[in-house]
């Protein structure tokens, strides 16, 4: 993830300030944060130093979120043992984020069904999710590197802005749409995971998404779909797509 802009003070700049840190694996450059959460006497963050916003449950990942951290560390002393570790990362409490979609062989979605049409039937795929994208990186066939936009969306389908040749063996990105809070986060915390169910993550709000890409760089989604209208050739192998994000559950914010 990236740092963007503070959503109060309209200003560029993060702020950066040393917080404890504890993790038994690496604290990568980008990944997000939150406070610990386990009980003191654990040979662990003893709740007091920050870890990976990633938990196992999704619905308690980004709880007590914290920001970026700026380092990459392995920050390995434990809390109780006397010695608190202490790395930089960005504490503003209305920081807003990019976040990239992972384009991850293992973080993509399946197609349940082939099909020549404008409906794309996803298995288990999340209800009301209109006004998203499928974008179609890891497909092997004609689809492959091709963007739609939802038009509607029901459980299991949804229906795309253009007609489109996927087979069972295709895979696709689910890109969430404007102000969507249901989402999930891949295990290292740095990026957004696609998953045909909604996510269990509730305390990270889809902003915006946009689309980075030497076809369309950079442009909003929206906008994207204006280009787009008409057009069915596919994107460059290097695009990647982005969600604006903020955090809905900040540890510094006393609002909460």
């Amino acid at each position: 993830m990236d740092f963007k802009y503070d959503l109060v003070t309209g200003s560029n700049d993060p702020v950066v300030r040393d917080v404890p840190m504890y993790d038994a694996t690496l604290l990568a450059l980008g990944e997000l944060l939150m406070l610990g959460n386990t009980a003191p006497d654990s040979a662990a963050d003893h709740g007091v130093a920050f870890q990976t916003a990633y938990e196992s449950s999704q619905s308690t990942s980004a709880i007590d979120a914290l920001g970026i951290c700026m380092e990459a560390e392995t920050p390995t002393t434990v809390p109780g043992d006397g010695q608190i570790e202490y790395y930089k990362a960005v504490i503003n409490p209305f920081a807003i984020y990019y976040a990239e979609y992972s384009q991850g062989t293992s973080d993509d979605v399946a197609i349940t069904t082939g099909s020549t049409s404008t409906t794309v039937t996803i298995g288990s795929l999340e209800d009301d999710i209109d006004c998203g994208w499928l974008y179609f990186p890891l497909a092997s066939g004609g689809a492959q590197y091709k963007l739609r936009y939802i038009s509607a969306s029901a459980s299991g389908s949804c229906t795309i802005s253009q007609a489109i040749t996927v087979t069972t063996s295709d895979t696709c990105i689910k890109v969430l749409p404007p102000n969507h809070r249901l989402v999930s986060l891949t295990t290292d915390a740095k990026k957004l995971l696609s998953q045909a169910a909604a996510g269990d993550c509730v305390a990270i709000h889809v902003m915006k998404n946009w689309i980075m890409s030497a076809k369309y760089a950079p442009l909003e989604m929206n906008k994207a779909y204006t280009r787009l209208q008409g057009d069915t050739d596919a994107q460059p192998s290097d695009t990647k797509i982005y969600a604006e994000i903020a955090l809905l559950d900040h540890v510094y914010n006393m609002g909460d």
